[in-house]
Parts: C-alpha cells; sequence; structure tokens
C-alpha cells in the first residue's frame, strides 16, 4: 500500500487537514505492522496443522511420589472419524484405513514411525505423548488431579490412573527449542481410581 502523504491546508466542515492528517498517520502505521502481523497469523497456521487425533496404544511410568505412578508417557497412533453415525460409531473409527504407507500397507503415522524418521541415537527418546495434566503433578504432588493423596481421606487402596489405551487425544507437535526433539502433548483430567473397602 501506498504511503499516504500529509497535507498542509483543507477544510470541508468537521473534516480538517489534520483530521486527514491522523487518518493518514494510523493508515502507514498499520502498513509497517502488516509484516509482523502476517509472521504471527502464519506461526498460529503452522501450529494447527500440527494437531491431530489420535489413539493411546500404550503408557509406561515416567514420574512417582513415594512410589505411586503420578505421570506417564504414552505411544500413539494416528486415526480418523469417518461419517459419524451414532448407530454404528464402531465401525466408522478408521486407523489404519486412512494412514497408511503404500510400501509397508502398516499405519505410517505412529511413535515409532516417528522414531525411525528422526533416527539418530536418541530417536528412541523422542515422538512420545504427554499429558499436561499429569505433567502437573510432578510439580504438585503429593495433591495429584487436584486431590492430596496424603490426606487421611485418600482410600488406602486408590491411586492416579493413566489415561487408558484405546482413548482419543487430540495431540499437538511440539519441538524443544534447546535440544530439537519431538514430543506430543495432549491434556486431559485424570482420575483416581481402586478398590473400595467393603
Amino acid at each position: 500500500m501506498a504511503i499516504l502523504p500529509h497535507i498542509n491546508r483543507m477544510k470541508f466542515g468537521v473534516i480538517d487537514q489534520d483530521y486527514m492528517n491522523q487518518l493518514a498517520t494510523s493508515s502507514n502505521q498499520f502498513d509497517e505492522l502488516k509484516g509482523s502481523l502476517k509472521k504471527l497469523l502464519s506461526v498460529d497456521v503452522r501450529r494447527g496443522s500440527k494437531s491431530f487425533l489420535a489413539q493411546i496404544t500404550e503408557c509406561s511410568v515416567i514420574a512417582e511420589s513415594g512410589e505411586t505412578p503420578i505421570a506417564w508417557c504414552y505411544k500413539w497412533k494416528r486415526v480418523d472419524f469417518g461419517d459419524l453415525y451414532f448407530n454404528n460409531l464402531s465401525s466408522n473409527v478408521s486407523t489404519d484405513e486412512l494412514y497408511l504407507n503404500p510400501e509397508s500397507g502398516n499405519n505410517d503415522q505412529t511413535t515409532d514411525a516417528v522414531q525411525e524418521v528422526i533416527g539418530g541415537h536418541f530417536s528412541f527418546a523422542q515422538a512420545y505423548a504427554y499429558n499436561l495434566a499429569e505433567i502437573s503433578n510432578i510439580q504438585t504432588a503429593p495433591i495429584v488431579f487436584g486431590i492430596n493423596m496424603s490426606g487421611s481421606s485418600y482410600p488406602e487402596n486408590f491411586s492416579p490412573q493413566p489415561v487408558p489405551d484405546n482413548s482419543y487425544v487430540f495431540l499437538t507437535e511440539i519441538n524443544t527449542v534447546a535440544l530439537g526433539n519431538v514430543s506430543y502433548i495432549f491434556d486431559r483430567q485424570g482420575t483416581h481410581d481402586g478398590e473400595c473397602d467393603e
């Protein structure tokens, strides 16, 4: 957009040269910001494109409070939904069908597949998914998922639970800037469960 010039004299009712010059200044300032705004918008678009629906396939403990697990890392596989008919939902959840590698015939968007693509000495430690609610537990323990496990009212046979296998989560890719690691995050409130005393 062309820079708007300022003018010395004008009078048309309440519109004078001061009013027009203020408009020109505001317009020129916005034009200067357009590059930064475009950059910010492109970051948001890229962030959204790195999010996708996935199914949890297994988990491993990454943190404990005492001897009680409070956080896990998760393996996953990318999934998609077909047409959602409430009377036949199970047959419309696609996993391997929509994310097949033509050469292998397998879903190539999984934790293991991403680790293989990354390669290198530390690839085995990358591409896991982490629940933000559980990562918070590491800082707040013995208060886990908002419940004080050290309190006298906490049931003896109860413990925090991981997200169950086969659960669906919305994963977002994140990159650790300093180390260049690729991980995925989701946010699901956790639960406590166990056997009740009879």
